[in-house]
């Protein structure tokens, strides 16, 4: 493969308006859901590029992962997707349009595959039971904590899930919010910012290789942009955004005393304005980084 012209197209242009530098997560929720369960298959399949939807389908529909059509693998990302987001098969098929024994056969092929995820959905079913049957309002308890019933996040934040009342006066945990928050709040509350932190200490901290200004403009769930000013070079930031994603597991473990298990992967876009943003993926800006190296 050539190098990408990454280089060529950044000196077309005006070098007096800088450029802006957005970097986008991979499938970081799933990942996030597969630190969270420690789900061993999940992992490995995320580790090894395996496209987790188009493997749904496939194995849901009975068809070859290269016969999975794009609609096909599209059901099966909002599937997927919403399992995450603790949304109900009625309502996957609703927002979906697949009928119901579709979207259940996509659910069932997750499950049985990644028998990890499953047993933390469930451990979560069983707690909103528990806590609906002993009623603890009237004990004068409100709320849960996940962490103490044995959900593990990776920063050791703590979420507080809050009982709603029904309109018959029945109290319930929300499910919804007990599967979401922790892997929303981890990718995207946690290891997103954690990122962003560590590369921007590491570049403005080095005084001896920037000149010039660079910024943090933006942060849109998995991805964040920032902005570099004409006399900051690009190509020193794109090095540290690598080195930031390389070592992320050890400077994870060493901050936080956790063995992250995923291999986190991210793309790039660059340009001088959003709407000239081209993308290029992490093989491309490895291999010009190596290039100047």
């Amino acid at each position: 493969m050539s190098i990408p012209n990454i280089k060529d197209y950044i000196l077309v242009k005006d070098k007096q308006n800088g450029l802006f530098i957005t970097v986008d997560f991979a499938q970081i929720e799933l990942c996030a859901l597969a630190e969270i369960a420690r789900d061993e298959v999940l992992i490995e399949d995320l580790n090894n590029g395996l496209d987790i939807h188009r493997a749904t389908a496939a194995e849901a529909l009975g068809k070859k992962l290269e016969d999975v059509t794009d609609k096909e693998r599209r059901a099966a990302k909002s599937v997927n997707f919403g399992l995450i987001y603790g949304a109900s098969a009625k309502t996957l098929a609703k927002n979906s349009g697949m009928d119901i024994n579709t979207v259940e056969k996509f659910i069932r092929r997750f499950y049985d595959r990644y028998s990890k995820v499953k047993r933390f959905h469930d451990n979560l079913k069983r707690l909103r039971k528990d806590f609906t049957d002993v009623n603890l309002l009237e004990a004068g308890v409100s709320y849960v904590k996940l962490n103490s019933l044995g959900t593990l996040i990776p920063t050791g934040r703590e979420f507080i899930i809050y009982a709603s009342a029904s309109d018959d006066g029945s109290v319930y945990l929300p499910l919804t919010e007990m599967k979401n928050y922790p892997v929303q709040g981890f990718a995207t509350g946690d290891l997103v910012p954690y990122v962003i932190n560590h590369i921007l200490s590491i570049i403005r901290a080095s005084n001896t290789e920037m000149s010039g200004e660079i910024n943090l403009v933006s942060t849109v769930h998995d991805d964040f942009t920032l902005e570099l000013d004409c006399a900051v070079d690009y190509e020193y930031v794109l090095s540290i955004i690598e080195y930031v994603f390389e070592n992320l597991n050890v400077l994870f473990k060493k901050d936080f005393d956790f063995d992250l298990q995923i291999r986190y992967n991210y793309d790039v876009k660059i340009g001088t304005t959003f709407g000239d943003m081209q993308k290029y993926t992490r093989k491309e800006i490895k291999a010009l980084i190596n290039s100047e190296s």
